[in-house]
């Protein structure tokens, strides 16, 4: 693998149609990108929540000793240290992956923060999530990450609070009992408070997208 730019102020990993990179100003993130060429990726682990999403073609997931057919749309979780295998044997024009690795560190400071007190990395109760609203805020997030410095580094820490707070009150493992939003330490306050914000629309009949 080499070290690319991509014009866009980034550390780019290209290895044949996947790419990945870091934003510049949002910290434990990674963007993965791939295009419709069929794979197979052997056993293997990330050491920060990865989730995925495959637009235009669906795909197999072996977690925890299941394999699942991915739909086309689904998104996948697959927590920190969760050995996993993924295949895609068709190839169709169009499909496009995405992906966002974050760090298992980012997840914990979320759940802590939503809580008000200490947390572990919160495990999921199923990692396919067919949810209109987290998809909305997954694509979303990698839409203004991919923005770069065109949008504010607190619309891209919004949008990553949006998406952890959702997958971890929706899809965690464990309920938990949120605490008021004013209680939490800036400089994520305000990104949190636009999340509950989000939050809040969904309990009240979802999101468009």
């Amino acid at each position: 693998m080499g070290l690319a730019s991509d014009g866009r102020g980034t550390d780019v990993v290209s290895r044949q149609r996947v790419v990945v990179w870091r934003p510049r100003h949002v910290a434990g993130v990674e963007i993965v990108r791939g295009g419709a060429a069929p794979h197979s990726v052997p056993r293997h682990f990330h050491e920060e929540l990865e989730i995925a999403l495959k637009k235009g073609d669906g795909w197999e997931f072996h977690h925890r000793g299941v394999w699942h057919a991915v739909a086309p749309g689904t998104l996948v979780l697959t927590p920190p240290g969760d050995v996993h295998m993924v295949r895609s044997p068709r190839a169709i024009d169009g499909a496009v992956f995405h992906g966002l690795r974050l760090d298992a560190d980012l997840l914990q400071r979320t759940a802590t923060d939503l809580v008000g007190r200490p947390q572990r990395v919160p495990d999921f109760m199923m990692p396919l999530v067919d949810d209109r609203d987290a998809r909305y805020f997954f694509l979303r997030l990698i839409a203004v990450l991919e923005e770069g410095s065109a949008a504010s580094l607190l619309e891209q820490e919004a949008w990553l609070q949006n998406v952890l707070a959702h997958l971890i009150l929706r899809h965690g493992a464990a309920r938990l009992t949120l605490r008021d939003a004013q209680a939490i330490t800036p400089p994520r306050a305000r990104a949190m408070v636009m999340g509950r914000r989000c939050l809040r629309t969904i309990s009240r009949g979802g999101v468009s997208g």
